[in-house]
């Protein structure tokens, strides 16, 4: 873990900002937590964004989030 410029982590294709936030293996229910906070408690919408990592450019909906699964977090700003 740590910050880097380069992009390691693909991103959902939704997200819109100049900048992007990602963390990898966040379990699924921090993952709705963190949207629920930050951002619109749906982890498909919004500027916090919730995917597989082997499908990190597809959001999930938050119904679609298993609490004990690993997920990539991505929050655009």
């Amino acid at each position: 873990m740590g910050i880097s410029s380069e992009k390691v982590i693909l991103t959902p294709t939704e997200l819109v900002g100049t900048y992007t936030i990602c963390s990898t293996a966040i379990l699924g229910k921090f993952a709705k937590q963190l949207d629920t906070q930050l951002d619109d408690g749906e982890t498909s919408t919004g500027s916090v964004r919730v995917a597989l990592a082997s499908a990190p450019s597809v959001s999930l909906t938050t119904s679609a989030i298993n609490d004990s699964n690993s997920y990539n977090v991505c929050l655009a700003f």
